[in-house]
Parts: C-alpha cells; sequence; structure tokens
C-alpha cells in the first residue's frame, strides 16, 4: 500500500506540474522524512493513504532532526507537504507552519486531490492525471502477473497492421487515428478497444519497462495530433505531417522490439 500510494503521488504531481519528481527510497532506502522530492530539491512530498496528526508528527520530527545534522540531505528543501489520498480535518496541520522557529522550511498536509489543483490544470495536464489515476484504478487489487506475461500480451495487442512496415496505414486515417487512440487506452488504462481489462497500465510498470511504454504512448500521441489537424482541415497531409507518422511508426517498432528484449520474449518481425 505504501508503495502504491508513493507511486500515484509521484506521477501525478510530475503531470500536474510539469516538473520531475524523484523517488528518494530508490537510492536510500527510509530517506528521513520525505519519499519524494523535486529535481530541485526544493519540494518534498511525504505519501501517505491517509494523512493524519501522528502521520504529520512523525515527519516533522524525522526532518527537524536531518535539518539539524551536519551531514544533512535537506538543505536545499523549502516546502513540505504530508499529502494523503485523503487528509484528517486538522486546520493545526493543513496550514503551513515552520519546521522549527529558526529554519526556512515549512511544512502542511493536505490531501492529493487539492495539493493537483486540478480545476486550474490545462486539458493536456488533466488529461495525464486522468490517465494516471485511472490506471491506478483499474490495476486496485489485481492480482499481478509477471511482468513478461503482461509484456507478451501488450506486444500482442500492438501487433497490427498500422505499425508494420508492409502497411504503413490500416484501411484508412480515420482507423489509423482509432488505432492510436487504441494504444493510448491500453497503455494508459489496461483496457481494450471494448473496455475490458487485459493488462495492467502503463504507471504499474518499472524500468526497463516504463520507458519504452511512455514512449510508446507519447508517439501514438504525435501521431494522433498530426492526424486530427488533417482529419479536421479535410485535405491532403503534408509531407511533414507524412514524415513525423513514418518516424513515430518505426520508433514505435523499436521500443517494442526493446521490451521484447527485456521480457525475453520474441518480437515481431516489423
Amino acid at each position: 500500500m505504501s508503495r502504491f500510494t508513493e507511486d500515484l503521488v509521484q506521477r501525478t504531481v510530475a503531470a500536474a506540474t510539469g516538473r520531475r519528481v524523484v523517488d528518494l527510497n530508490a537510492a536510500a532506502n527510509n530517506f528521513p522524512g520525505i519519499d519524494l522530492r523535486t529535481d530541485d530539491e526544493r519540494i518534498g512530498y511525504q505519501a501517505t493513504l491517509r494523512a493524519t496528526k501522528q502521520k504529520f508528527d512523525l515527519t516533522k520530527a524525522a526532518l527537524s532532526k536531518e535539518a539539524a545534522s551536519p551531514t544533512s540531505r535537506v538543505g536545499q528543501l523549502r516546502d513540505v507537504y504530508v499529502v494523503g489520498v485523503s487528509c484528517v480535518d486538522n486546520p493545526e496541520i493543513r496550514r503551513w507552519s515552520a519546521l522549527h522557529p529558526q529554519g526556512v522550511i515549512r511544512i502542511r498536509a493536505i490531501e492529493l486531490y487539492s495539493l493537483l489543483e486540478v480545476s486550474h490544470l490545462d486539458d493536456d495536464a488533466l488529461s495525464d492525471v486522468d490517465d494516471i489515476v485511472q490506471g491506478f484504478a483499474n490495476d486496485w487489487g489485481r492480482p499481478l502477473r509477471p511482468d513478461a506475461e503482461e509484456i507478451a500480451t501488450i506486444v500482442g495487442w500492438l501487433d497490427r497492421p498500422a505499425i508494420r512496415d508492409n502497411r504503413h496505414y490500416e484501411s484508412n486515417w480515420q482507423d489509423l487515428q482509432r488505432a492510436m487512440e487504441d494504444i493510448r487506452r491500453l497503455l494508459a488504462r489496461g483496457v481494450d478497444d471494448m473496455g475490458d481489462r487485459i493488462v495492467r497500465p502503463k504507471v504499474t510498470f518499472h524500468q526497463p519497462f516504463s520507458a519504452p511504454l511512455s514512449a510508446i504512448y507519447d508517439a501514438s500521441h504525435d501521431i494522433s495530433r498530426a492526424l486530427t489537424s488533417f482529419l479536421q482541415r479535410n485535405g491532403p497531409l503534408t509531407r511533414e505531417d507524412m514524415d513525423l507518422i513514418d518516424d513515430r511508426r518505426r520508433r514505435i517498432q523499436n521500443k517494442v522490439t526493446i521490451l521484447c528484449e527485456a521480457a525475453g520474449i520474441d518480437a515481431p518481425s516489423w
């Protein structure tokens, strides 16, 4: 459960803010006080299922001790959020307070929804956050299969005419657009074109699988953007659009092959 909430907070905060959020426990087991930190080391996050007074006090105590250490690893830290999927209604921990009287670090508790400020996000960021949350919701309580089995299912589903060299596109541009939408739905939410859940969403994978899956998702999004502009104006695709589509199609092939190598399964013969 702690791993689940840390991943959820890390990915949604990164999507909402556009900042890289670093998992501190990946490099140091039980980093004091916080689980996550922005790449400039100024904002830290303690992720928890429910932000309580007890969790707030424990976080504050651990950070105070670390900040006072001669070898402190939080010297650049300025703001700390004890962020929960839910948060108790306690004004004392919900408002900003100083970590200690002479320090520059301040701390507060907050629920994830409020931290993300979803009502102020632009459409792209909101869509990214929605995909992440939907993916985690779809995965909730689902028995985990080995990564190789999950990747084999994903690869089998991606092996379709829209991606193959011997046929650049599906039967028409609308079909290609739907194929790209299907790919993103599968990777973001783990469901097929009928809405049936068949694999884990990409947010539940770690390296060496997470980067290729994200690259495939991004490439399909680029193809869709080129096609959306074309379909709306109902005119011929430009040479630039055609080159972009072919480049992204080859990128998807490459990343699928990398996934297969990492999972120890046979790659499609593109």
